[in-house]
């Protein structure tokens, strides 16, 4: 089809919508969200009325068992679970075998590292934390 059979297709599509009652909204937009129960028609509803933020843990070469919000505790690599805004979430972790020592959490509400394994954080956004359970000394080992 050549360009102006496509231009002149186009323009009868659009006609087309212009005269259906619905398209009065495309050629004179109200600016104003239309409310439904008080919450606007462009918002998004979650089915649980909050909006939900993740969690993710990188649990450093996975040297450190994690327990997220008195779950079962996990020694894999990345772990990711979905929080309601506002939601304070008990993390808690300790090394896997007696080879390897509690280090720290990075990037926690406390602080650039947390030496606590017991920690408390707050869901106001995606949240992302690394766990760090270093070889004991006089290896050295540490995390990143």
């Amino acid at each position: 089809m050549s360009r102006t059979n496509q231009a002149g297709s186009l323009a009868v599509l659009i006609a087309a919508l212009a005269s259906t009652a619905g398209a009065r909204e495309l050629a004179s937009p109200n600016l104003e969200p239309t409310l439904v129960n008080g919450v606007a028609e462009t918002e998004e509803i979650f089915a649980n009325g909050f909006e939900t933020f993740t969690l993710t843990i990188d649990n450093y070469i996975a040297w450190c068992s994690i327990t997220v919000d008195g779950g079962p505790p996990s020694a894999a690599i990345s772990i990711s679970k979905s929080f309601p805004d506002g939601t304070l979430v008990s993390l808690q972790a300790v090394p896997v075998s007696d080879i390897f020592v509690w280090g720290y959490w990075a990037d926690t509400d406390a602080a650039k590292t947390d030496a606590n394994q017991s920690i408390q954080v707050t869901m106001s956004a995606d949240r992302h934390f690394l766990a760090c359970c270093p070889f004991k000394p006089p290896a050295s080992q540490t995390c990143p």
